[in-house]
């Protein structure tokens, strides 16, 4: 749940429209950022996917880093980043261990869409906020 208290003091210096243009931009690349996540993984693109779950945390830090979402993209790319770099040092993983790590990996992204739905569902009704 967002806490709207600290997110009004975070924005206290924004105009109402910054505000909502914010939280449009959020909503309006939502689904997009998820897609980029999903094919990431159904690639296997390790690389792909650190780049693109980082960037979907920073988004996601501008409303509430305390958030179920938040957390849950934050463990995917603590999941991914070690491994990421061990591969690029020469580990190879066996078939076995890719497919556990991938069935892992798959499930922390599963709970992390449904947290971040929720979180996007407040987005929204906090938006309300500031508009006319």
């Amino acid at each position: 749940m967002i806490n709207e208290k600290l997110f009004h003091e975070k924005y206290t210096h924004f105009d109402k429209e910054t505000v909502a243009e914010i939280i449009d931009i959020f909503i309006k690349e939502y689904q997009e950022r998820i897609d980029k996540l999903n094919q990431n993984l159904e690639s296997r693109n390790l690389e792909e996917l650190l780049k693109n779950a980082h960037a979907f945390k920073g988004s996601i830090s501008n409303f509430d880093m305390g958030s179920k979402a938040y957390k849950g993209i934050a463990k995917m790319e603590e999941e991914v980043r070690p491994l990421l770099q061990e591969m690029q040092q020469g580990r190879t993983l066996s078939q076995n261990e890719e497919e556990a790590f991938f069935e892992s990996l798959e499930n922390t992204f599963e709970d992390f869409k449904r947290d971040s739905r929720r979180l996007t569902g407040q987005i929204k009704e906090l938006r309300k906020h500031y508009v006319s």
